[in-house]
């Protein structure tokens, strides 16, 4: 369950990659071919805004990412913590 919110991230950020910019590249350059600026002006917002997208997208994916390994860390620490206290007893009673 807590691979949805990545999986879903990572399928909007190819999503707006593959569509947003690739899409954008290929309508602006038909739209110099055919000298429509219409076409031009839609595909440069197409491809920012898919740029856009896939930064928006990038930045919650390594926010999350950055949340596991600060939890991940604060467990480790723990444990090391634990194990220092355990064998500075022993060290202590034998």
């Amino acid at each position: 369950m807590s691979d949805s919110p990545d999986l879903f991230d990572a399928t909007i950020a190819s999503l707006s990659t593959k569509l947003g910019m690739g899409g954008g590249t290929v309508t602006s350059i038909f739209g110099c071919f055919t000298q429509n600026e219409l076409l031009v002006t839609v595909g440069v917002i197409t491809t920012i805004g898919g740029f856009i997208l896939n930064w928006v997208f990038q930045r919650r994916r390594d926010k999350r990412l950055k949340e596991l390994y600060d939890l991940q860390k604060q467990v480790l620490e723990s444990q090391l913590k634990d194990i220092n206290h355990e064998s500075a007893h022993i060290g202590h009673s034998g």
